[in-house]
Parts: C-alpha cells; sequence; structure tokens
C-alpha cells in the first residue's frame, strides 16, 4: 500500500461517518438557531413526523431481521438481545438523567 493513496483510503472507508458528524453538527446548530423563532405547535409537528418516520424506519429495518443468518440464533433473536443490553446498560449508566 502506497502512502500517497492513504488518506483517500481513510476517506473511502469513513466518508459515512464524517458525512454523519457533519449532518448532526449541522442540524443541531439549525435547530439551536431556530429554536426560540419556530412556535411551539410547529415543534411539535416536526417532533411527530421525525417519531413516525422513526417508526417506520425500525419497523423496516426490523422486518430485515428476519434475513441475518446468525447461527444459531435468529437475527430477529439478536436484535431483541441487543435491544434489552442497550436498555439495561443505558438504565444502569443512567443515560436519561
Amino acid at each position: 500500500m502506497s502512502i500517497e493513496f492513504w488518506p483517500h483510503d481513510l476517506w473511502t472507508k469513513t466518508s459515512g461517518t464524517w458525512i454523519n458528524v457533519a449532518t448532526v453538527i449541522g442540524g443541531t446548530s439549525l435547530g439551536l438557531m431556530m429554536n426560540q423563532r419556530v412556535p411551539q405547535s410547529m415543534q411539535l409537528v416536526i417532533n411527530q413526523g421525525v417519531g413516525l418516520l422513526t417508526l417506520w424506519l425500525g419497523i423496516f429495518m426490523a422486518e430485515r431481521l428476519t434475513l441475518v443468518p446468525a447461527n444459531p440464533i435468529d437475527g430477529v433473536v439478536l436484535g431483541l438481545i441487543a435491544l434489552i443490553v442497550g436498555g439495561l446498560l443505558g438504565e444502569w449508566w443512567q443515560l436519561d438523567a
């Protein structure tokens, strides 16, 4: 592997992460700037819309778990275990606080 291609290779491998970081920072900044300018009723509608989209995405992705060949356990069971362990760790670490 040549040194001159390393940065390009790093970008290729991590570009999705950096794009996600940039959109989260941009969206957070925009939300903080617009927070006081958007009426409470519109904020409620936006939150409900994002919540419904997240619910749909979760259901769609959960359906895909049936296709995961995670021997010896089924992908749905693996997803359930991940949710339970994640919830328990979040409670133990008191992430809500």
